[in-house]
């Protein structure tokens, strides 16, 4: 769909060229390969709920999202911010 959208004419065409890349890149970060999975709340920890049919890639993703999440003390920072907007 996108495609088909900046073939349209010569100017989408040229505004394709430049910021495609940039769509491309951002669309990245919402592969479930790549963010493999989500944070759950409510716990005392750090979890990462993967889907059922994730990829080995997306359960590598997963547990390296689990450590960054555990270096940079998420759960702290989320606990602070639900006492902040109570």
């Amino acid at each position: 769909m996108v495609f088909s959208v900046i073939d349209i004419n010569e100017e989408t065409r040229a505004a394709g060229e430049v910021l495609l890349p940039h769509f491309l890149q951002a669309a990245s970060l919402y592969d479930p390969d790549v963010t493999g999975g989500a944070l759950l709340l409510g716990i005392k920890g750090v979890t990462v709920i993967s889907h059922g049919s994730s990829s080995a890639r997306a359960i590598v993703s997963s547990i390296a999202v689990a450590a960054e999440c555990a270096q940079r003390n998420v759960v702290d920072h989320m606990q602070e911010a639900v006492t902040d907007a109570s």
